[in-house]
């Protein structure tokens, strides 16, 4: 008789039903073994043996057990035995015996099984008999190996975390653990670290080594079909210290199946790119990758993916509130001046703030040295808060850094955080006003990357006019310990332009005038630039009145205000054009520049010279530089012009105003063409 029907015969004996010949039928089961041992078994020869373990026939529990080990393939596995074989663990009848043996036999031949999309689509059947403690072990591994993106699920996450809870660190859930936390992070938060490098010790070794020796017989040409045991031997170590402990908490095979993941996807590098094939593109597993690319950053905008946020503040969780904040010291780690710098990026990309990086920097700031990181935390500062209540915005944020600027003696780092605190309006204004409106116009159906929630009842003016006085009184203050240094004189000009220009360049109703002291330090400053900063201050105040002339009565300015601006601008055009500062008839106006004499002090007590014509722009002090060079150009031979006489000659001051523009001082001139009644110069 022929081997092969000789073993279809003794395969046919034994699925038969009933078996009568007792001696017969342990003949047929020793043929089957020397023939599988040999040569292994072909498909319908599994399937046969498969169905005659799942009839559980009396006397099946031996016999069960000595055809499970007889399972060797020829070539390959057919999937529909694969899904008997797992349809008859979940049978009540199969002794459990039985089911940890088909466990077993079936990963140590899922390299051979023909077909896994069968076997894949009994993902939740399968994760089902992981609450069975003798077979929780081997269901594990088997998920290992079938678990793919699609199949990790917040609900599956959360029923092996409760099952983790209550039976403890099992090796085996923490590695599926492991699978599910590598393609979702943020459904599993937990550390999950192991002090053995294998996980699964070797098991059914001879049945391992048939199978490898029937594989090398048979499919020699095919070496990808060789099975050498469940566990395969490790590779080489892996010499970057990054992935220590990815090798030690998985096997080889499974950090060989991550790179083969990872192995199809490709960096986009362009926003070309990223349009092409936006319905395709994918987040990288680990989130904070695409804070190093800027084009995975417009992802964030353009996906519907809600995870997505949650994934990236999750992981900035973990490392700005613990590793950034522990790691204080005195010099400069670079990968967190690294990530500080991409954090910065990414506000000013999303044009909204962070709210992780927001309660980062407020617990940051309440002991921050004002060194470490300076330009990197001063930015996030200008770029990352949102609209709130001021006594948060005030206790949080500006509290500490006013701190810092009383006990510095650093002119640089006061001009450095005053200069923030005017990007911080401008954010203000540009981003979070219209932001706001949008969220209490749109309400649930505001769309945002990160949820920032607004307190109920802010009042978003009052929030800017509060950080307006604010930052006023500190100018104030730096003005006078830095004794009018031109760079503070520089960010407060700055800061009160910008002031100026919110109703007619950024359509918000806040008309404040600094305090009277800004406007005194200037005009009687030795630098022409404060001068030329209070002259521009002044015209953009009076562009936003002339805005706020057509809005509704509610936004207009109040007529204290104007009053106040009147006197201001009364009083600059009497200085710098009119020579009247200091005339009894002017006295009324002194409040507004909180002048605290009269023309009698500056001549007697003073003892200063003609004090109507000191301020003049031919006389002022700050401005004689630029008079002595025009004069010395303009000055031929032995004829001599006093500087009194420039304003007296058409020409003459005409050219004067001519050079002053083209020397910067344009403010001064425009100043005096809008307000004085010589509209024509």
């Amino acid at each position: 008789m022929d081997v092969m029907e000789e073993l279809e015969d003794a395969v046919r004996y034994i699925t038969k039903e009933p078996t009568k010949d007792k001696l017969l039928f342990e003949k047929s089961l020793r043929t089957v073994t020397v023939h599988a041992q040999s040569r292994g078994l072909l498909h319908n020869q599994i399937n046969q043996l498969i169905c005659y373990i799942g009839s559980c026939r009396k006397g099946g529990a031996w016999v069960n057990s000595f055809i499970i080990r007889a399972l060797i393939p020829a070539t390959t596995v057919p999937s529909s035995a694969v899904v008997k074989a797992i349809c008859y663990v979940g049978l009540k009848r199969t002794t459990m015996n039985t089911k940890v043996l088909l466990l077993k036999w079936i990963l140590l031949i899922y390299n051979l099984i023909d077909d896994l999309s069968p076997l894949r689509s009994l993902y939740g059947v399968i994760l089902n008999h992981i609450v069975v403690d003798e077979l929780r072990s081997l269901i594990c591994q088997l998920l290992i190996y079938l678990t793919q993106q699609g199949d990790v699920k917040p609900y599956r996450a959360q029923r092996l975390l409760q099952i983790r809870k209550r039976v403890g660190d099992e090796l085996a859930l923490n590695a599926l653990l492991g699978i599910y936390q590598l393609y979702a992070p943020y459904l599993v938060p937990i550390t999950i670290k192991t002090r053995r490098r294998k996980l699964f010790n070797n098991f059914e070794k001879t049945l391992a080594a048939n199978i490898a020796k029937v594989q090398k017989l048979q499919s020699a040409a095919t070496p990808s079909l060789m099975v050498t045991g469940y566990y395969p031997t490790m590779g080489p170590p892996e010499t970057k210290r990054m992935r220590k402990e990815l090798d030690e908490l998985f096997p080889q095979q499974l950090v060989n199946l991550r790179h083969q993941k990872n192995s199809f996807m490709t960096p986009l590098t362009t926003f070309s790119e990223l349009a092409d094939n936006v319905d395709v593109v994918e987040f990288p597993n680990q989130m904070a990758t695409i804070l190093q690319y800027p084009v995975m950053q417009q992802l964030l905008v353009i996906t519907a993916d809600p995870a997505a946020p949650i994934r990236l503040t999750n992981w900035l969780q973990g490392f700005l509130l613990t590793k950034v904040i522990e790691t204080r010291s005195n010099t400069v780690v670079p990968w967190i001046k690294k990530l500080l710098q991409n954090l910065v990026s990414l506000s000013h990309m999303l044009l909204e703030p962070i709210p992780i990086v927001e309660l980062f920097i407020a617990d940051y700031l309440q002991s921050w040295d004002g060194c470490a990181y300076q330009k990197e935390i001063l930015q996030l500062v200008s770029c990352s808060l949102h609209l709130q209540d001021y006594d948060d915005l005030r206790n949080d944020f500006l509290d500490p850094l006013k701190k810092l600027i009383f006990i510095s003696n650093s002119t640089e780092f006061k001009f450095t955080v005053l200069q923030s605190f005017t990007e911080l309006l401008r954010h203000f204004v540009v981003i979070e006003w219209p932001r706001f409106h949008r969220y209490l116009q749109q309400g649930d159906e505001f769309d945002s990357v990160f949820m920032v929630e607004y307190p109920d009842g802010l009042n978003p003016k009052n929030v800017i006019l509060g950080f307006i006085s604010y930052v006023d009184d500190m100018l104030i203050h730096c003005l006078q310990d830095t004794q009018d240094d031109p760079f503070i004189q520089a960010v407060a000009g700055d800061f009160h332009c910008l002031v100026a220009t919110l109703p007619c360049e950024y359509g918000v109703p806040v008309f404040v005038l600094p305090r009277a002291e800004f406007y005194f330090r200037n005009l009687f400053s030795l630098n022409g630039m404060a001068i030329v900063l209070a002259c521009n201050h002044l015209l953009n105040f009076k562009r936003s009145l002339d805005v706020a002339r057509q809005w509704p009565v509610v936004d207009r300015v109040s007529t204290g205000v104007v009053k106040q601006f009147n006197c201001v601008v009364l009083d600059f055009c009497n200085a710098l054009w009119r020579c009247l500062v200091f005339t009894k008839e002017r006295q009324s106006t002194y409040d507004s520049l909180g002048f605290p004499f009269s023309r009698e002090y500056l001549t007697e007590t003073c003892k200063i010279k003609d004090p109507l014509e000191r301020l003049h722009i031919t006389q002022h002090t700050a401005l004689l530089g630029y008079v002595n060079n025009f004069l010395s150009k303009i000055q031929q031979g032995s004829k001599q012009i006093h500087p009194a006489l420039i304003t007296h000659q058409g020409e003459i001051k005409q050219a004067y105003f001519d050079y002053l523009v083209l020397n910067h001082m344009d403010g001064i001139v425009n100043f005096i063409s809008t307000f004085t009644a010589a509209r024509t110069l």
